[in-house]
């Protein structure tokens, strides 16, 4: 299953009127089989019935972030349905459905929309996948609208550091990454003093949470 393509586009509305959030979803996410694996389809089969919607192809922007090597590499992981690690599994149908994720949440940049895609991407570098992630789907799009002049913040939310994305913009001013976690968690740090480098220092921001952390802590 291939979705067919289209190009990302801008929205506006009138002032005053409240914006609505687009989900972006097409299905051939699903086609990244991970088998038993707790990031599996299972997740958006839980969910209602999602609208579809028509994708643009991430591979050609792949390159804002990461390596041809890399690229190769995962591509040929994948023919072969070779773990990256113990935690990253792939299939057959896991470039296709990686390379769609990556234009979905581009796609959802350009749009101020919510993409709703699998693989996941915070925890892969910059030549290297990790922790469930094969392309890093968020640093591609943040790096995309840095080439268009814009300045971006990266809200990470999710339990676990995204130390791909971190890394990745560690040394530059030009995004700042800010992450909400758990810790002590996977993949190990995510500390308060891990602030950037050179050119982004101060443009990494960690607030590591005590386990059972709530509202009110947070």
């Amino acid at each position: 299953m291939k979705p067919p393509t289209g190009t990302p586009t801008s929205t506006s509305r009138p002032a005053g009127v409240l914006p609505s959030m687009p989900l972006i979803y097409h299905p051939v996410v699903l086609q990244h089989d991970t088998g038993l694996h707790p990031e599996s389809s299972k997740r958006f089969e839980a969910m209602w019935e999602l609208p579809v919607t028509e994708l643009i192809d991430g591979a050609p922007y792949l390159g804002l972030v990461h390596s041809k090597d890399y690229v190769r590499q995962i591509k040929s992981a994948c023919e072969f349905g070779q773990r990256l690690d113990g935690d990253t599994p792939t299939s057959a149908g896991s470039f296709e459905a990686a390379r769609f994720a990556v234009g979905a949440t581009i796609m959802a940049a350009e749009q101020e929309g919510f993409a709703l895609v699998r693989p996941p991407g915070h925890h892969a570098y910059a030549a290297r996948g990790s922790g469930f992630c094969l392309f890093n789907n968020v640093a591609v799009a943040a790096q995309h609208l840095v080439e268009q002049g814009k300045r971006v913040l990266i809200l990470d939310f999710d339990g676990h550091l995204g130390d791909g994305t971190s890394d990745i913009f560690y040394r530059t001013d030009q995004v700042l990454y800010w992450s909400i976690h758990q810790y002590p968690a996977y993949p190990g740090h995510g500390f308060v003093d891990e602030i950037g480098v050179g050119p982004g220092k101060g443009f990494n921001i960690n607030v590591p949470l005590p386990p059972g952390a709530g509202d009110d802590i947070y």
